[in-house]
């Protein structure tokens, strides 16, 4: 049986995490709610049209992010704030390794031992999990990171910081 292999996507508020393929016709494997599938388009270009979709460049977001928390290196994106997408990389976005996880959307996130390199087990809101190459502590710093980003560029605070509803 052939997998369908999508030749794009859009990130939407199903998208849990964006994985890089190692499959013959995908780039990409994308995790929703609802399901799995591959995209011929790699994980980095799916990142920089929605964010484009969003609003606003990739380069754009990082630079705003650098600016109002000072994360520079594996920075959360508030990729589209007005309907509460934000994600984070486990890794540099050059990395293959690299796994764009989707922060509404990670339910539970625990240390995953098997002898070899730190590992975290990931468990999203539907209930599936994946291992992530990366350390609890790093994996904790992301998502502390990117709640930091929520509350700069969420749209209720982006207001209230500036006293339209106070």
């Amino acid at each position: 049986m052939m997998t369908e292999v999508l030749v794009d996507y859009q990130v939407n508020e199903k998208t849990m995490a964006l994985v890089p393929a190692k499959h013959e016709r995908a780039r990409t494997l994308v995790l929703e709610t609802n399901g799995e599938f591959y995209v011929e388009e790699p994980v980095v270009s799916i990142i920089e049209q929605a964010c484009l979709e969003g609003g606003s460049s990739y380069e754009g977001r990082k630079q705003a992010v650098i600016h109002r928390i000072g994360v520079k290196h594996k920075a959360p994106i508030p990729i589209c704030p007005l309907s509460g997408i934000y994600a984070f990389p486990t890794h540099s976005i050059r990395s293959f390794e690299n796994i764009w996880l989707f922060y509404t959307h990670v339910l539970l996130f625990e240390e995953f031992n098997d002898g070899t390199i730190p590992k975290t087990m990931i468990t999203f809101s539907n209930k599936e999990s994946i291992t992530v190459p990366l350390s609890h502590y790093s994996v904790n710093q992301q998502m502390k990171r990117t709640r930091q980003c929520i509350g700069q560029f969420s749209p209720t605070s982006f207001f209230t910081q500036r006293g339209f509803f106070t």
